[in-house]
């Protein structure tokens, strides 16, 4: 669906003779590294019920994955959380202020930005938004990272 939406963005840019500019970002070890902390105020900032934001903070509580490997060491990390919780911290990305001229879209750590711009102040706007996109995904990931 993602992609389908950006080909037919693209479609339309380039009937508007617009400069499209695609930029495609990977959050790695998204799932792994974000701040348990993040997750629990975006919940709340996006006033789900008390009773939840308890049964999610329960699930983190004391979590990790893990495996022995032949030589019965153990070997384990935090909790994955997939891409349900991660699209909880995504949404602030969502919440920026942006120009019209510039589309975002994302799956669980992918993130997708279309732009069509006639100027160098459209790229500049860009820009701005990728530093602003960079901050959001820099203040919700664990210093363990």
């Amino acid at each position: 669906m993602a992609v389908m939406q950006l080909n037919d963005l693209i479609s339309e840019l380039k009937k508007k003779k617009k400069y499209i500019i695609l930029i495609s970002f990977d959050v790695t070890g998204a799932f792994d590294h974000v701040k348990w902390s993040s997750i629990l105020k975006a919940l709340s900032k996006n006033l789900v019920p008390e009773t939840l934001i308890n049964l999610v903070k329960s699930f983190l509580d004391n979590r990790t994955i893990g495996h022995f490997d032949k030589d019965g060491r153990y070997s384990g990390s935090r909790v994955l959380l997939g891409p349900s919780l991660f699209n909880v911290i995504m949404a602030g990305v969502h919440e920026i202020d942006f120009h019209k001229c510039i589309n975002i879209r994302n799956y669980a750590n992918d993130i997708a930005l279309l732009a069509g711009v006639d100027s160098i102040d459209g790229i500049k706007n860009i820009i701005r938004l990728i530093k602003k996109i960079n901050l959001i995904l820099k203040i919700t990931r664990s210093s363990k990272s």
